[in-house]
């Protein structure tokens, strides 16, 4: 079976975007700078405020990644992830492991070891079931496409805020509903027929509206522009500019677990959308088959689980 370069990573996403329960971070004092406010908004993207988490097929519910191009036909993948952020080596920042459960890629895993220095690439282990041997590879480029959707890796794992510069542009009033794929009856399946309706939750919130430059020469976009609200630091809507023309935007859907800590929430929905040829994507998790702060052993994060896999 040949594999492509979009493909390598799989999981990252869903891996990135856990449920944050009882912080291992302190909330931070505003005022809070460009930076800071940056910052924030990496850890809890990237599911830094647990020890780890375990996202599994759990019930007949799966987390499903949606993906359409403007005339074609919906794509679908149902997925597993586990990521593991308690390491006190002074080397590694986060181990994760990927599973896909359906479609052609039923039976790949990918192990991704990420470091704390932002200079050090991430090694990668990838499981072929065809051939029933462990692949190591280098990362993908920022710019790569994360499983043929219109996220890039960058978008959703691999860009740090060191990769821009920050400004603070106003504190303002989030004032739309969110997005959402529409499908025709005869494109949904069990696994899409009941897709999340566009949330208007996030109207009326406070946000800081950030604007973040990329440092990389000759990108596919120059800057991209975040309403982040206030007190969870989640961020309802990133839009991407090209030459002051809005090329891109990715969009989440956050619900509050109630916690002391208002940056407890979790996704309910990402839905993103390409300005130039009005490609979709969506990922859904349902919060039912996150589990946090797991008894898996420190070894469960190792090429010998990937080994296990059945196809």
């Amino acid at each position: 079976m040949k594999y492509s370069k979009a493909i390598y990573i799989g999981l990252l996403f869903i891996i990135s975007h856990p449920v944050c329960a009882d912080s291992i971070h302190p909330y931070p004092e505003k005022p809070l700078t460009a930076d800071q406010l940056a910052h924030e908004v990496y850890l809890g993207l990237h599911g830094m405020h647990q020890k780890n988490a375990a996202i599994k097929k759990t019930n007949g519910q799966v987390a499903v990644v949606l993906n359409r191009t403007q005339g074609k036909n919906v794509s679908i993948n149902t997925l597993e992830a586990f990521l593991n952020n308690d390491f006190d080596d002074g080397i590694t920042e986060s181990k994760s492991l990927a599973i896909f459960k359906s479609g052609k890629l039923k039976g790949t895993g990918i192990l991704m070891t990420n470091y704390i220095d932002s200079a050090r690439q991430p090694s990668i282990s990838l499981w072929l079931p065809s051939m029933r041997k462990v692949r190591r590879m280098v990362a993908p480029n920022h710019a790569d496409k994360w499983m043929g959707t219109n996220m890039t890796y960058g978008d959703v794992y691999l860009r740090k805020p060191e990769h821009e510069i920050h400004e603070l542009l106003e504190i303002t009033t989030f004032s739309d509903c969110l997005g959402s794929m529409k499908l025709s009856q005869g494109e949904k399946t069990k696994r899409t027929k009941n897709l999340p309706e566009g949330s208007c939750t996030p109207k009326g919130r406070e946000v800081y509206r950030l604007k973040s430059t990329t440092k990389f020469k000759d990108w596919w976009y120059d800057y991209h522009i975040s309403d982040i609200d206030t007190q969870t630091f989640a961020p309802y809507r990133t839009a991407y500019f090209k030459d002051n023309k809005q090329v891109k935007f990715i969009e989440v859907n956050w619900k509050s677990l109630d916690k002391p800590d208002p940056r407890m929430v979790v996704p309910t929905y990402i839905y993103a959308k390409s300005m130039d040829n009005g490609q979709e994507s969506m990922l859904i998790i349902p919060f039912e088959i996150i589990e946090l702060n797991t008894d898996l052993p420190a070894g469960f994060w190792s090429e010998r689980t990937l080994r296990k896999i059945k196809r």
